[in-house]
């Protein structure tokens, strides 16, 4: 890390917050282009083509000149994650990506994740929904405190070995 240029590495990197942190008066266009024009410095009608692209690629064309307090949760969501993607990064973070979201806007949510997964982008994601992680995740770290208790394929979710995980799982599917 000492030989890599810091200011380029964190642009290399994206994240998606929790609360989503659009601007909620911009419209999800300029919510995108913004990040691109002013930190990456790319031409304005180059920053609108590659929002638009991606905004098409996952069904939101249609929400451009809506505000962010216009969108559903499932929708800023998502326009988070194309706001991340436009930026190119080498990998996504996701903090809780599903987080106060219905079975349906999870679905969205999730849809996107597996789009990315096509692209063969790299991503951390952060969450306690279980199910979610089992079908977007390649690899599972199971945490208490900071710690990592255990850590494997997704098949540790069937067969742990850590007593932390079984009895997480355990609380978790109660039927």
């Amino acid at each position: 890390m000492n030989e890599i240029d810091a200011s380029d590495y964190y642009k290399s990197v994206g994240f998606v917050f929790q609360s989503h942190t659009l601007f909620s008066h911009l419209s999800v266009l300029r919510n995108i282009t913004l990040i691109l024009e002013k930190v990456h410095k790319v031409p304005k009608k180059q920053a609108e083509e590659k929002a638009l692209k991606l905004l098409r690629h996952f069904d939101l064309q249609d929400h451009i000149h809506k505000t962010a307090v216009q969108l559903s949760g499932g929708q800023s969501q998502r326009v988070s994650n194309v706001r991340s993607l436009a930026l190119y990064p080498k990998v996504l973070f996701l903090d809780e990506p599903t987080s106060a979201l219905d079975p349906i806007l999870t679905q969205e949510v999730l849809n996107t994740i597996l789009k990315l997964r096509e692209g063969d982008m790299d991503f951390v994601i952060v969450t306690h929904e279980i199910l979610f992680a089992k079908k977007a995740a390649d690899y599972i770290i199971f945490m208490v405190e900071g710690d990592i208790v255990e850590h494997g394929d997704i098949s540790i979710l069937d067969n742990s070995q850590a007593e932390a995980l079984k009895g997480y799982l355990s609380n978790v599917f109660l039927w």
